[in-house]
């Protein structure tokens, strides 16, 4: 009792909003639209980002043209492109997802071309030696040997994400985890607020963990090679 509960709570209290959004079915009905959000940006992000990445990885004149662009737009702050995002698309899903990709795009497409330019140079002389033509090259060298580093590049993508998709959430959305955050907040509801920020990072550990698995399973040379 020597602590006032509008600016703090407890854990038996957050566990009890949890339960009981969950069965009203509140805490779900945001749960899907953040995750339907961040996924539908994240994945473009991914696609582009490791499309673009690899390509100019791959070839130092793309890179030496395009590559000054992209470190800038890594390096500005996301919640600057809020308004203007905004401004053009106005609030709905569209709107949300961008910021997710805007969030996401760019760390991965500077870690696709450092991955890339860092190939091990014994493979692309073996490969030289044996005939390879650049397509051949890219597929059976480049790729191979940069997915394993792709994947770590996509789990630091994740809390990239989240943090746009918290961002976009934030302003004139009406479902989702940071919206709930952001209502929990003007009420004054603490232990809401808490089990919102909980719920995020159950999702941030389970996005992560869960890429960290899936390259594990698709990169098995890799593990018997560490």
């Amino acid at each position: 009792g020597w602590m006032s509960p509008i600016t703090f709570t407890g854990p038996d209290r957050v566990l009890a909003v949890l339960v009981s959004m969950a069965r009203t079915g509140e805490l779900w009905m945001h749960l899907a639209a953040s995750v339907r959000t961040f996924l539908n940006g994240y994945l473009a992000a991914v696609v582009l980002g490791v499309g673009v990445g690899l390509l100019l990885g791959a070839n130092r004149r793309l890179e030496e043209t395009f590559g000054p662009y992209i470190m800038a737009f890594n390096a500005a702050p996301r919640v600057a492109f809020i308004m203007l995002i905004l401004a053009w698309f106005g609030i709905g899903e569209f709107s949300r997802s961008l910021l997710v990709f805007l969030g996401v795009v760019f760390p991965i497409c500077v870690n696709s071309i450092t991955v890339a330019r860092e190939v091990d140079g014994t493979l692309i002389a073996a490969a030289r030696v044996f005939g390879a033509s650049r397509l051949e090259m890219f597929y059976k060298v480049t790729l191979p040997s940069a997915v394993p580093h792709i994947f770590s590049g996509m789990q630091l993508g994740v809390g990239r994400g989240l943090v746009g998709l918290f961002l976009a959430e934030s302003y004139g959305a009406q479902e989702g985890i940071g919206f709930l955050i952001t209502k929990a907040g003007y009420l004054f509801r603490v232990d809401m607020l808490f089990g919102g920020l909980l719920v995020l990072a159950a999702l941030s550990i389970a996005l992560t963990e869960g890429l960290r698995l899936l390259g594990k399973r698709l990169t098995p040379w890799y593990e018997e090679a560490r």
